[in-house]
């Protein structure tokens, strides 16, 4: 798969979220880096969210590797929104 392929599959992943309401704000797959070893950064245009690590194996969905890490990801910030905000 080619670079930008992979890319797009990033991106349509994210649409696809966003568009389940899993993805509170709507993000942009930029920049994909592979990093070796089924490891892919995907980088977003973004502040809150710059970027997650994709752990992807040959043979596996690309998409379904980057709604993972990205769900996991929006979990771990909102868990920890949650903790820094005081309870009033």
């Amino acid at each position: 798969m080619s670079p930008e392929s992979i890319r797009v599959e990033a991106q349509q992943a994210l649409d696809e979220l966003r568009k389940e309401e899993l993805l509170p704000f709507p993000l942009a797959a930029y920049k994909l880096t592979d990093e070796g070893l089924g490891e892919y950064t995907v980088n977003f245009c973004d502040s809150r969210l710059h970027s997650v690590i994709v752990r992807w194996q040959e043979g596996q969905s690309f998409k379904a590797a980057v709604r993972a890490a990205v769900l996991a990801r929006v979990d771990k910030i909102g868990k920890a929104l949650k903790k820094a905000s005081p309870l009033y």
